[in-house]
């Protein structure tokens, strides 16, 4: 069975790089996010919910993959969890659940005041020798670093998702499969600068992400909440 997941491995992840490939001219014609923004609508019904929820998902994901002799060898999806995309999943959460308001507040709350404390992102890896896949630290295989305002950042925390959360994932980030590893990665918190990069690196290659942000002075952190 292992020799078959690994024969099937190399063309699904030569597919994923073809479709990588077709979105990235579009990418960089994304416009500046707004860090914090409006609250999302109040929507009863998950059905109601989706297609906002999917827009908002689409505009805070980044994905992007490395090369060897025009074979992919590392490819990475994130989502970076920003005060504004967390009150969308908080609200996605909450129509699927069928959550109240009340419910509905107290959690997105939380999710929001967790954003602003630190840099959030759901990161999903995949490379075609799994053994090389692995971003945890501590003598790990892969490396992931925040770039902002000049300066390299190394995580305060990375966790890999449990099996549990790993379920719930696959409907808060479809883009996420079981071809693919996921981590949350956490950053400290501090000036919002007009552009954040994530990078992820290894011997394999090395992947860097961006997202671009509006008036940056205007969103400038005054400090991590206690």
């Amino acid at each position: 069975m292992s020799s078959l997941c690994s024969a099937l491995r190399a063309p699904v992840l030569t597919l994923i790089a073809a479709l990588s490939l077709a979105v990235g001219c579009a990418q960089e014609l994304r416009e500046p996010l707004s860090w914090r923004g409006e609250s999302p609508p109040k929507a009863a019904q998950q059905s109601a919910l989706s297609p906002q929820y999917q827009q908002e998902l689409k505009r805070w994901t980044r994905r992007g993959e490395a090369f060897e002799r025009f074979e992919g060898r590392l490819f990475v999806e994130a989502t970076c969890l920003s005060p504004r995309f967390e009150m969308w999943r908080a609200a996605w959460h909450g129509a699927r659940l069928s959550l109240t308001q009340g419910e509905l507040k107290d959690s997105a709350q939380q999710m929001t005041q967790r954003a602003q404390a630190q840099r959030l992102f759901f990161v999903a890896v995949a490379t075609q020798d799994q053994s090389s896949n692995d971003l945890r630290p501590r003598g790990s295989s892969l490396k992931a670093h925040l770039i902002s305002g000049g300066e390299a950042i190394e995580p305060l925390w990375i966790n890999e998702l449990n099996p549990q959360e790993r379920l719930s994932a696959e409907v808060d980030f479809p883009y996420f499969t079981p071809l693919y590893r996921a981590y949350w990665v956490a950053f400290p918190s501090g000036a919002l600068h007009e552009e954040l990069k994530l990078r992820v690196s290894g011997l394999k290659g090395t992947v860097t992400l961006s997202w671009n942000f509006k008036t940056p002075r205007a969103h400038a952190e005054r400090g991590s909440p206690k």
